[in-house]
């Protein structure tokens, strides 16, 4: 089961994700020099330091684990359904944000000063945060405090909803109307079970 798609290596964040190139081999180069800081003891957790391992075989995707203990919370989330999508929904924004020509992409995760732990990327000079929203009822107060958070820094949010969980009428859910109004009047979705995003 994964449990973290990142860890934090000589005081930086990197990301499972960049060792798979677009047609999803590895890159072999990152790939022996993440195993070698794994080998090492140097890969830790961004939220409760603890040493990491790689898991990067040939049969399963790869992904970051405890060496020792379960007691992390990302660790417990993972348990759950909705970590599960969470990681999910992480994995194909990724994807997203290479489709559409990003120079660089950050996966936040665990603690961070970033509000909803976003995927960061740069396009064109331009720094925008993918956050995607779980569940539903969202408070809008904190959502809209997040907003400003990243306007402040001159990020750009787009906010992505869990399409399981909104309407199917004309009639909008309060996460559709308040992800609207941050999203200047657009609303996107991701669909976990089907791996598909809709704007």
């Amino acid at each position: 089961m994964p449990e973290l798609m990142t860890a934090i290596l000589h005081g930086k964040r990197i990301c499972i994700l960049d060792i798979i190139d677009k047609n999803g081999q590895y890159k072999e180069e990152m790939r022996s020099a993440y195993r070698e800081a794994s080998q090492a003891g140097k890969l830790f957790c961004p939220e409760c330091s603890g040493v990491l391992e790689l898991c990067a075989g040939a049969i399963i995707l790869p992904y970051f684990r405890h060496r020792i203990g379960e007691n992390c919370p990302i660790t417990q989330e993972m348990k759950t359904k909705a970590g599960k999508r969470r990681y999910e929904a992480k994995k194909k924004l990724y994807n997203f944000a290479l489709e559409q020509g990003a120079s660089k992409i950050v996966v936040e995760e665990g603690k961070s000063i970033w509000p909803y732990n976003p995927i960061r990327i740069w396009r064109n000079e331009r720094q925008i945060a993918f956050i995607y929203l779980d569940g539903k009822s969202r408070n809008y107060r904190e959502l809209k405090a997040a907003q400003d958070f990243y306007e402040n820094k001159g990020i750009s949010v787009l906010w992505f909803l869990n399409k399981k969980y909104q309407s199917k009428t004309k009639n909008l859910t309060s996460d559709e109307a308040e992800s609207s109004s941050l999203n200047k009047g657009m609303i996107y979705y991701l669909d976990i079970e089907e791996a598909t995003l809709d704007i």
